[in-house]
């Protein structure tokens, strides 16, 4: 039998041409081959009478050639029409170019065509995408249920069918050492079921039953991980005295969570927790009281933010309060001075319990870490894998382990979560805080712009905030994608406004400017902010009640329900506008649709996984380059369960997997997955 988990040149007929080819489709080993799935199927088991064929219905039709006429309608455009006659009626055969076919076909040959009926100038018409000039249908796949693959100049269908079906028919002879699971097909007629399926149903069954066997394996590697690491032993809570105490009551919801936080802390292994909640949920004071416990042990906390500003108003909300109950803070961003930059040095390499707020930042400092006992990634969204890995590495130097704590206001759903995070334990905030009220939303087509100037102006008479948010920064990027610019729009709308106080904050922005005009836009000298999405995530500034996004089909959808997140956060309800272009695409106006109807995170996320797929929702491969070719997150919720449950209990009986060799070759192959980041 072909050794599955092989190269793919070890294949007959794959040369280095090929190899590339492969390459181009994710396919570097023959048993990536089996997880090639079909990107659509075409039936093509029934030869269908021409008289009853149906408009818009891909069909396959087998006749007698009438005739065959050509019209030029241009340079190297040549229309073909031939009409094909079979016992219950006649229908003309459109085709372009294919010069061949004239020369192999003569009146009375036998034909077997593929296509589609349609009306053409109020008649029937047939539109050929194949054909068997035999008359056989072999060719076409007549009988079958033909798969259509991903393909390439080198990989063409005709050669991964052939070579897929070899593989396939390979492994239902004999089974490659394969688990089996309750409610699913054996793994060989899966992937018979997915490849030469013998009806249109087959596909689904056997596709969910690979997706099975790819989420089990990425399951195994995480029980591998954590069999990996010893317990840890931890310090009493009461090591150093710390009198922290909160200027608010815990919601229900986040004393549920913090519950959960604070067995992890007290467990024998490092926590690995992510906390997701909307925008709003209160989040934050979870990560500051697990920062405190690691503080009453003696042990440091590094708090990581993606962005300046928010950094440092994290650091301006909790650490005097911080200072107050015994825990020294301090801030780290690119902004700080050398100065600065000594004394947290030292406080670095210090015994005491520290509480270091600051940017990624952070981790390019000279200075490892002593006692580093947490870490806390806040809007983990904004971080790539390779980021994530690299702190936790950083934060290891000094042969400690200590805890993380993930942070996200973007709601990943669960099945999606539960995949790409598998070493993690997840924590859901739902509801919002007291107080808290979702934000209208209401969208603008451009000429419906006039609607707009009532809410700004009430607004700014009231004394409230305005952001007003831009896709890019620049006039000479605005130019060239047809959008309005934060910079030229900036000084149009101070000339108009200059009274009410305008301010510009971009990425561009100095550090120093940053937290100036941020400082002015709480106070209400500054009235209107015009910013990018620089702003998207954990500003707090209770009196901005109106947010108007530009360009609003530019954005993506959980991007602008976090934009959006940032009015209302005081005693007055917040609106946001979305403008967007007269004319959009059926894909942007289901998305405004969707922000207009919908305040749910959660909902919305789903709504953005169904629109965009995990690969744009997370980034370039932010699934740490676990390529999972069969799983649809939308749809195999049920399976993670199942594969998280098989997994834990067959690890612990038989953890080298000697009894399922597939799944151990599987997750040897495996790439690295979410278990190696943390």
């Amino acid at each position: 039998m072909t050794d599955l988990f092989a190269p793919i040149d070890s294949l007959p007929g794959v040369g280095r041409r090929r190899v590339k080819g492969f390459a181009r489709l994710g396919i570097e080993r023959v048993v990536d081959l089996l997880f090639h799935l079909p990107r659509r199927y075409e039936d093509r088991r029934v030869v269908v009478p021409i008289a009853r064929l149906e408009p818009g219905i891909p069909a396959l039709i087998r006749g007698e050639l009438l005739q065959i006429d050509s019209k030029r309608i241009r340079s190297r455009l040549t229309r073909h029409t031939a009409v094909l006659q079979d016992d219950t009626g006649r229908i003309p055969i459109c085709f372009f170019n294919q010069d061949y076919i004239l020369d192999r076909s003569r009146p009375g040959a036998r034909w077997v065509v593929f296509g589609v009926c349609e009306f053409f100038r109020g008649r029937k018409q047939f539109v050929m995408k194949d054909v068997d000039l035999t008359g056989t249908g072999r060719k076409l796949g007549q009988g079958r249920v033909l798969p259509f693959y991903p393909a390439t100049s080198a990989t063409t269908q005709v050669f991964l069918r052939g070579l897929i079906r070899k593989i396939v028919r390979e492994v239902a002879r004999r089974d490659p050492g394969t688990a089996t699971f309750e409610g699913v097909p054996a793994f060989s007629e899966a992937v018979r079921m997915v490849h030469l399926p013998i009806d249109v149903e087959e596909p689904e069954r056997g596709r969910r039953r690979l997706a099975l066997e790819e989420l089990v394996a990425v399951r195994l590697c995480v029980e591998e991980a954590r069999a990996r690491k010893p317990p840890l032993e931890r310090p009493p809570d009461d090591r150093v005295p710390v009198s922290f105490t909160l200027p608010f009551q815990l919601t229900e919801e986040q004393e549920r969570v913090w519950g959960e936080i604070d067995r992890d802390l007290h467990e024998a292994r490092a926590m690995r927790r992510l906390v997701e909640g909307d925008v709003g949920s209160g989040k934050t004071v979870l990560g500051i009281l697990a920062a405190v416990r690691a503080a009453g042990r003696g042990l440091k906390t590094v708090l990581m933010a993606p962005t300046e500003i928010l950094a440092v108003q994290h650091y301006e909300t909790w650490g005097e309060r911080l200072a107050r109950a015994g825990i020294r803070a301090f801030l780290l961003t690119g902004a700080t001075s050398k100065r600065e930059r000594e004394e947290i040095e030292e406080a670095a390499g210090s015994e005491e319990p520290v509480i270091f707020f600051g940017t990624h930042a952070l981790f390019y400092s000279t200075a490892a870490i002593e006692r580093l006992g947490l870490v806390i990634i806040d809007e983990q969204q904004r971080f790539g894998v390779a980021q994530r890995r690299a702190i936790m590495e950083k934060a290891t130097e000094r042969g400690t382990r200590p805890d993380l704590l993930i942070l996200t206001a973007t709601p990943i759903p669960r099945t999606l979560a539960l995949t790409l995070y598998g070493d993690l334990e997840i924590s859901t905030l739902k509801g919002l805080l007291p107080g808290r009220r979702p934000v209208r939303t209401i969208h603008l087509p451009e000429k419906e712009r006039k609607r707009l100037m009532p809410f700004l102006r009430s607004a700014l008479e009231e004394g409230d905030g305005v952001y007003i948010i831009y896709p890019v920064i620049h006039e000479e990027a605005g130019a060239e994608l047809m959008v309005k610019d934060a910079q030229s729009q900036f000084r149009k709308i101070q000339k108009a406004f200059g009274k009410y106080g305008c301010a510009l904050l971009t990425g561009e922005t100095p550090s120093e400017e940053k937290r100036a005009v941020m400082m002015e836009f709480r106070s209400g000298k500054v009235q209107i902010l015009v910013a990018t999405s620089v702003v998207e995530v954990g500003l707090d500034v209770p009196r901005a009640t109106l947010m108007i996004i530009e360009h609003a089909e530019r954005f993506g959808l959980s991007q602008i329900h976090q934009l959006r997140g940032r009015v209302g956060r005081g005693k007055k309800p917040g609106t946001c506008i979305l403008t967007t272009a007269e004319e959009l695409s059926e894909y942007a106006q289901r998305r405004m649709e969707v922000l207009v109807t919908c305040t749910d995170g959660f909902r919305i996320a789903e709504e953005d996984l169904a629109l965009r797929g995990p690969g744009e929702i997370l980034g370039e491969r932010q699934h740490g380059g676990t390529e999972l070719k069969a799983v649809e997150f939308r749809r195999d919720g049920d399976l993670v369960e199942q594969a998280i449950g098989w997994a834990r209990e067959h690890y612990r009986k038989d953890p080298r997997l000697v009894t399922v060799p597939f799944l151990k070759g599987l997750v040897q192959a495996a790439p690295k997955t979410g278990a190696d980041v943390y």
